[in-house]
């Protein structure tokens, strides 16, 4: 099942919302990825047994979005690959929309009420 729901948001209680929807599902596993109009995107995948895991993606960024989140408090906790900055969370999707909302003003420097398209995947086994 994929359902693609587009909202304006200026709060994290809206992003919490898609991840909200992809832990009360009840599936093994999926993902939400928020995407901004001009192509700045994070992810956060599921699984049932671990939880939800904050995934940014290190080739959608530029050198200065990357020393921001390096430079932003609290941020000590995410990890860095090649590839992606992660950061497990399990099921607590409150961080999670505080942390997509931080990411889109603070890194990515949205204004507030940035648009942000939410897709989600769920992955059911039958």
């Amino acid at each position: 099942m994929e359902a693609v729901k587009e909202f304006k948001t200026d709060h994290e209680k809206h992003l919490k919302t898609a991840m909200d929807e992809l832990v009360a599902s009840g599936a093994e596993e999926g993902f939400v990825i928020f995407e901004t109009d001009d192509g700045k995107f994070l992810q956060f995948t599921y699984d049932k047994g671990e939880g939800l895991t904050f995934d940014l993606p290190r080739v959608n960024m530029s050198p200065e979005e990357r020393q921001r989140l390096k430079e932003l408090e609290g941020m000590e906790a995410i990890t860095e690959t090649e590839l992606s900055y992660l950061l497990q969370i399990g099921v607590d999707t409150r961080m999670g929309g505080e942390l997509a909302n931080r990411i889109f003003r603070d890194v990515f420097q949205r204004e507030d009420g940035y648009r942000v398209v939410a897709t989600l995947d769920i992955e059911t086994i039958e």
